[in-house]
């Protein structure tokens, strides 16, 4: 039973996430919300690597450095300024339809 839970939250996140960025697009400007977006996950990852005792290799940060940026960064900063300009369902809809 609990793997319904789990999925039920991971759902109930994921669909509350575009609603709750719309709202904060009003508020805040969109750079900086998907910088803050990146760093709390990040923040939380660590976390919970240090608290599960999971220990990463050794890995060049130039790689990471770019892998941050063009797969995650860029992602979220043209989400958030495509989110200014339609309605919170047509950005689920085409997040949806990504590959």
């Amino acid at each position: 039973m609990s793997i319904y839970i789990h999925l039920f939250i991971a759902s109930l996140f994921w669909g509350l996430n575009v609603i709750v960025m719309k709202i904060l697009l009003n508020e805040i400007p969109f750079l900086f919300l998907a910088s803050l977006r990146v760093l709390l996950s990040c923040l939380c990852l660590y976390f919970y690597m240090k608290v599960k005792h999971i220990h990463r290799e050794k890995i060049e940060i130039s790689h990471v450095l770019m892998i941050s940026l063009f797969g995650i960064y860029l992602n979220f900063f043209f989400t958030f300024c495509g989110m200014q300009s339609v309605k919170g369902v047509d950005n689920a809809l085409i997040n949806a339809l990504s590959p």
